[in-house]
């Protein structure tokens, strides 16, 4: 069981794979900000149980801003799934930079890019106490910007 996610969605499928988007918030009043995938990123059932959806390959993003941002990390948030979403699903999306990493799970997960290129490294895990069964999974993750 494959899922792919681009731009920091994140998708499980058998036997296609769907592509999606980054939700930014907006942006607009701060920066110019653009967006380019350099690797789509790849989640397997990463556990034997069948109930972990798990990054085996990050997504690459370059993020170019002409001011310095800063931006938190929501959790992935489900926009659809073959099956329901178990009420204790717990779900953590992690965003690597070069200066540092933050999770949306950390108790602060704000980071701060500066003006000019970042390359950001986004993994996914996804945990649930019952089967992801066989069929298309869309998760999404938002950066919010922050004043």
């Amino acid at each position: 069981m494959l899922a792919q996610f681009v731009s920091g969605v994140a998708t499980r499928s058998l036997p296609l794979l769907t592509l999606g988007y980054l939700g930014m918030g907006s942006l607009t009043a701060q920066a110019e900000v653009k967006f380019e995938v350099v690797t789509p990123g790849v989640l397997a059932v990463g556990s034997e149980r069948g109930n972990v959806l798990r990054t085996t390959t990050p997504a690459m993003l370059k993020v170019y801003t002409d001011a310095p941002l800063h931006l938190r990390l929501e959790p992935p948030t489900r926009i659809s799934g073959a099956s329901p979403e178990a009420d204790d699903t717990r779900k953590r999306a992690t965003v690597i930079f070069s200066g540092g990493q933050v999770a949306s799970d950390d108790p602060e997960p704000q980071f701060r890019l500066p003006q000019g290129m970042t390359e950001l490294v986004i993994e996914m895990t996804i945990e649930q106490s019952t089967l992801f069964r066989a069929g298309s999974y869309l998760y999404q993750i938002n950066l919010s910007s922050v004043p």
